[in-house]
């Protein structure tokens, strides 16, 4: 099993779609949920998947 992590913190896999980017955060479209996420807790994999740190994952959904 691969370990997901994103700056050496546990990491879930989602789909969403960067929008925007202003300071140190990305606005992402989360299955129709916009979200601004810091940029030192998300990863993009592609333009519709990315990663980001678990904590933040379960404070936002």
């Amino acid at each position: 099993m691969q370990l997901l992590e994103v700056n050496d913190k546990p990491a879930v896999k989602i789909f969403a779609k960067k929008l925007t980017e202003k300071g140190g955060a990305i606005l992402f479209d989360c299955e129709g949920d916009k979200v601004w996420i810091p940029k030192s807790c998300v990863k993009i994999i592609d333009r519709d998947t990315i990663m980001i740190q678990e904590w933040i994952y379960k404070q936002k959904f």
